[in-house]
This record gives structure tokens, C-alpha cells and sequence, in this order.
């Protein structure tokens, strides 16, 4: 049975807690309820796992994807990315405030006695875009002060993804 999943500002909260999504990584827990990111959440509506509404309405891919629009002008990049490395086993959360666009985890779990860390620090780009030598820069130094690899995703004009691995090396 699909879950049911609320829209609420740019998250999503579902209608009850599910803790096989979140020991699976989708989600996270903030005052009692099962919230869940707008990426996490176009990624499991395409896979046909939640249904979402919005003011009464359902919504299908495109309405969402055109909905997060509104908070995050670089969803469909972002979206992309996460669905790539979700597809091929990785688990993917905010990096906001390392600034990054994701945290990637090799494994995970919600038990923290295990202490599992993210490997990668993640940044998405577009082929188009000029990137900066000062945010490769910026980005490598907050990585290696939390030990982390930077990973850049380049993502062409058909759709395809190439990863990079940057690390930082004194000298």
C-alpha cells in the first residue's frame, strides 16, 4: 500500500511514521512527525511507493517536480543526482550547511551507537555551468575539516552524469 505524504512549504510530511522508509534513509523525524525532503520525495513518488497532496489535490511527478520549483530552482539537477546514486545503492541527505547539495553514504543506519559517517560531500552541476575555482576550493576545504571526499556531479545535456572525486592535499 502507497503511503500518503502532505506537502507542506518545501517537505513533506507523511501520514503516519514509517520506520522501513526511515531505516532506509528516506526522511527524518522533527516534532512526532515523519517529514521528508522534496528531492527523497520525488524520488519515491516515481518509484510509485507514496501518493502526495496538496491543498485536497493529488499530485503526479511533473506537478511536484514543478511545485518544488518554487523553493529550489535547481531541483530537477538536484532530483537527478539522487535518483542516479539512490539507484545504485548510495543514501543521499541534506548538506546545507556544509554547502554541499548532498551528504553521501555508502551505508546507513538510524542506530547511533554504530557511528557511520558520510564519505562524500556532494555538488551537482550542469555541463553549461562555469564553476569556480574559489567553490572547488571552498568546498574541498570544509570536506577535509569534517573528513570527508568531495564528489562533483556533472550532469550533460542528455541527461547523463559523470562523477568526480576532489581531494585536498597539503604540500
Amino acid at each position: 500500500m502507497k503511503k500518503k505524504v502532505f506537502l507542506e512549504g518545501n517537505e513533506g510530511i507523511f501520514d503516519s511514521i514509517y520506520r522501513d522508509l526511515l531505516e532506509k534513509g528516506y526522511g527524518f523525524l522533527r516534532n512526532k512527525e515523519h517529514r521528508i525532503s522534496m528531492v527523497e520525495l520525488l524520488y519515491l513518488l516515481k518509484k510509485d511507493k507514496v501518493r502526495v497532496f496538496y491543498q485536497g489535490k493529488e499530485m503526479n511527478f511533473d506537478n511536484l517536480i514543478n511545485y518544488a520549483k518554487k523553493y529550489d530552482p535547481r531541483i530537477y539537477i538536484r532530483y537527478r543526482v539522487y535518483e542516479d546514486l539512490r539507484d545504485k545503492g548510495y543514501v543521499l541527505k541534506a548538506a546545507l550547511k556544509y554547502g554541499a547539495d548532498f551528504r553521501v553514504y555508502d551505508e546507513f543506519t538510524l542506530d547511533r551507537t554504530k557511528n557511520i559517517h558520510a564519505k562524500w560531500l556532494l555538488r551537482c552541476y550542469y555541463s553549461t555551468e562555469n564553476i569556480s575555482l574559489n567553490d572547488l576550493a571552498s568546498i574541498a576545504r570544509v570536506a577535509h575539516s569534517v573528513n570527508k571526499t568531495v564528489l562533483i556531479a556533472i550532469m550533460d545535456e542528455e541527461g547523463d552524469i559523470t562523477y568526480y572525486e576532489l581531494k585536498w592535499k597539503r604540500m
